[in-house]
């Protein structure tokens, strides 16, 4: 499956089959959207590793780069579109699956219980989700303090609740990113 039919199948999935908005208004296409942005945003923070091609169990001639860019289009499928882990390995293979499958929230009563300790240390496991997170955090806050949103505050609240900055130091630039935004 081509990078354009995986996002055509998740803007399909969240903007038609759920009908889900994005800040009310905005088709829910638009946050992946972003999410893929800041992924080529912060490339440079990814080991030259990820433009290689490997084999899987699914397509030939993917690179981790792929697996990454499906992973930012796919991360809240599994909470938001009703879609399983083993819908997403069938289609896409087992790393994209375990992105996404890491960076679905827990459950819980509320925001707090759902972005959890445990959460946070689950999603440490794998250094592609951490990355994916990242980016969703970069364009969820990008486009709160663009939009004047509350939301800004809360991504503020979080940001250094959620740890990730402690598992991996390539990753600076984006923490660097967040920290100036949270400055304005």
């Amino acid at each position: 499956m081509t990078l354009q039919e995986t996002a055509d199948y998740f803007y399909n999935l969240h903007d038609i089959e759920c009908n889900q908005k994005y800040n009310d208004r905005l088709s829910y296409s638009f946050h992946l959207e972003m999410v893929v942005k800041m992924a080529q945003k912060f490339k440079a923070c990814l080991p030259d590793r990820y433009e290689k091609s490997y084999p899987n169990n699914s397509t030939s001639d993917r690179t981790i780069w792929d697996e990454i860019i499906t992973g930012c289009l796919g991360h809240d499928s599994i909470e938001d579109a009703r879609v399983t882990y083993n819908d997403l390995e069938e289609k896409f293979g087992t790393i994209a699956a375990e992105i996404i499958y890491c960076c679905t929230e827990v459950r819980g009563h509320n925001r707090d219980e759902r972005h959890s300790k445990e959460y946070y240390e689950y999603l440490a496991k794998n250094d592609l989700a951490i990355y994916v997170k990242l980016c969703d955090i970069c364009a969820n806050v990008t486009f709160s303090l663009l939009s004047n949103s509350k939301m800004f505050l809360k991504h503020k609240e979080e940001h250094e609740k959620t740890g990730l900055y402690l598992y991996r130091e390539e990753y600076k630039p984006i923490f660097d990113y967040l920290d100036t935004i949270f400055t304005l």
